[in-house]
């Protein structure tokens, strides 16, 4: 059985980010980088959009996407491992709140 993207929450969580990108929040949060953005779509123009930007970006890969996920930020970032306290301590290194 395979997943069927809904294409209107897709639309709304894209402006939503956008929204959130143009009002420089403190931290975006996108669920995960994953097969539709590896292929050019989903919210890849978000991710491009809040990188480009500088913006503190928070957002899980899952391990068969790794490869896309480099190729796409030309390995710009930090690799975390999904932790709360690797987060938490992240975060405070690079001054958030």
């Amino acid at each position: 059985m395979s997943c069927k993207l809904d294409t209107g929450g897709l639309a709304e969580a894209a402006a939503v980010v956008s929204r959130a990108i143009r009002d420089d929040v403190d931290l975006i949060v996108i669920n995960k980088f994953s097969r539709q953005e590896a292929f050019g779509q989903g919210l890849r123009a978000e991710f491009a959009d809040a990188i480009s930007r500088g913006l503190p970006l928070l957002t899980a890969v899952p391990e068969r996407r790794f490869s896309d996920w480099r190729n796409f930020n030309g390995d710009f970032g930090t690799t975390l491992a999904c932790e709360w306290s690797v987060i938490a301590n992240w975060w405070q290194a690079i001054g958030g709140l």
